[in-house]
């Protein structure tokens, strides 16, 4: 056998005999233009950009392997080998099972855990975000030949361990979202370049390969939505909640462009039956206060002012918004809103018109079509659809937003109730609704401290008034016409 030593020197010989060989073709070129000048400028090759693999394409599988097991190369000469040819990935692969492959490219993977977060070390930020883009690089290189579950089985072996890491009991808020953000760079830079075709499966198996609730120990990685469904739809952890938010937010979205970044997600919730689908909806979405999910402080009201309902409930519209623009997903949504709107503990319906409201028109008269449609079956739905409307009419004064389109939604919901009898029971129940609520007002202690509320009672009153004067004026100037010409 050949000494180790002897190989190397042959690897550093081939270099050399490479850089001589381009030194002289670059003095012939070089006299050829001399020589005639007419001829087109050739471009020059320098010694120094020539790859450090270009020697060891001349050296026999056999050397090659051995050359690598000697520790000669470092991590960045296995990803430039690995891309050279389809013969010579198979040889670094092989290589990589090792032992010391394993200790080798994981010396080289940043450690995701202890990335600076302080805003005074951006510096620091700047060179640890180039650590994650050069180390996503180096598993792109190492698997440029593989099929789709080879990559990510590879992505889930050298970042699986920091995951688990980041998920510990003891890992503050500050530290997992360093955690998932430098992570998603690393996955950005890995699926930079990808098929189209590849996106969707690709984030649907990371969103299960880096579950921060999961084990090594587990034969098979459970999703975070249905871990939650098994435990009847409650939050397990406040802090599980919130790593998986950032978890979605920060490496699952973060690697596509804005503009398919809905697409993506409305997928995703796709792959899951309507109560995880609604559970990952609110938890990624959905409001929080103080690195909390709000699961349990809805039962107050948020619509104060259009800011602050477009901050608490923006992106849920947005998320329903983009489920409407698919056809194959648009019969899911009020399935999904009613499943969105019992999640939580306490769930005011001034929430739900919120959701509503930002999802704009078009969903909204989807969701209440479809519980007009269901009033038959159940008188709990009736109640809910008007306490739905009436908060509707609230909120639009709230927000300040033309309370035509509120007019227009109650007058095609109450149409789309299944019979004359309970579109008569709409109407009447609508209408003492807002006697209800102002008797609640009136029974409520602190009334003096109320009076704003009183105000956006008698204002919704006499918009929804107004609008519905609007409709019925055509109504009944066509009913004078009509007559006039029987007389």
């Amino acid at each position: 056998p050949v000494p180790i030593v002897m190989l190397h020197r042959w690897m550093t010989l081939c270099q050399m005999s490479a850089t001589a060989a381009a030194a002289e073709a670059s003095a012939v070129d070089c006299h050829k233009r001399r020589r005639s000048p007419s001829a087109p400028p050739a471009k020059r090759s320098r010694p120094s950009e020539q790859p450090p693999s270009r020697g060891l394409a001349n050296l026999p599988p056999e050397l090659l392997f051995r050359i690598l097991a000697s520790g000669c190369l470092d991590a960045d000469d296995l990803g430039q080998l690995a891309c050279t040819c389809r013969s010579f990935h198979h040889l670094v692969r092989e290589f990589t099972e090792s032992a010391y492959a394993c200790r080798l490219l994981r010396a080289s993977m940043p450690n995701l855990v202890g990335s600076p977060t302080s805003a005074a070390a951006s510096s620091d930020v700047a060179c640890s975000d180039s650590k994650f883009v050069r180390a996503g690089r180096l598993l792109k290189r190492l698997s440029c030949f593989d099929a789709l579950p080879d990559r990510l089985r590879l992505l889930h072996r050298y970042l699986m361990p920091s995951c688990l890491a980041a998920a510990e009991p003891g890992a503050t808020i500050r530290e997992v979202r360093a955690h998932y953000s430098a992570a998603g760079l690393l996955v950005g830079e890995f699926t930079a370049g990808w098929p189209a075709r590849w996106l969707d499966p690709a984030g649907l198996a990371l969103l299960r390969l880096f579950d921060p609730r999961s084990s090594r120990r587990r034969p098979a990685l459970l999703t975070v939505a249905e871990l939650a469904v098994s435990s009847g739809g409650a939050p397990v952890s406040a802090v599980d909640d919130f790593r998986v938010r950032l978890f979605i937010r920060h490496l699952f979205l973060a690697v596509c462009s804005e503009r398919q970044r809905w697409r993506r997600f409305c997928r995703l919730l796709a792959a899951w039956r309507s109560r995880p689908a609604a559970w990952l909806l609110f938890v990624t979405l959905g409001p929080t206060f103080e690195s909390r999910v709000m699961w349990r402080d809805m039962s107050r009201s948020t619509a104060a002012s259009a800011a602050q309902i477009d901050a608490c409930f923006g992106s849920l519209g947005d998320a329903l918004r983009a489920l409407y623009t698919d056809k194959k997903l648009r019969p899911r949504i009020p399935r999904l809103f009613e499943e969105l709107t019992r999640l939580p503990t306490a769930w005011l319906s001034e929430n739900s018109a919120c959701v509503l409201l930002m999802a704009g028109c078009q969903v909204s008269r989807l969701v209440l079509n479809g519980m007009a449609r269901r009033m038959s079956k159940s008188e709990s739905t009736s109640n809910e659809l008007v306490m739905l409307l009436t908060s509707l009419c609230l909120v639009t004064v709230k927000a300040k937003q033309p309370f035509g389109l509120v007019a227009g939604l109650i007058r095609s919901t109450i149409a789309a109730a299944p019979s004359a009898a309970k579109r008569a029971y709409l109407i009447d129940s609508f209408g003492d609704s807002f006697r209800t609520v102002m008797a609640d007002l009136y029974e409520s202690e602190g009334l003096e401290g109320r009076m704003e509320d009183f105000c956006i009672l008698l204002r919704a009153q006499a918009e929804l008034t107004k609008s519905l004067l609007r409709l019925l004026l055509p109504l009944r100037t066509e009913a004078v016409r009509t007559g006039r010409r029987e007389e």
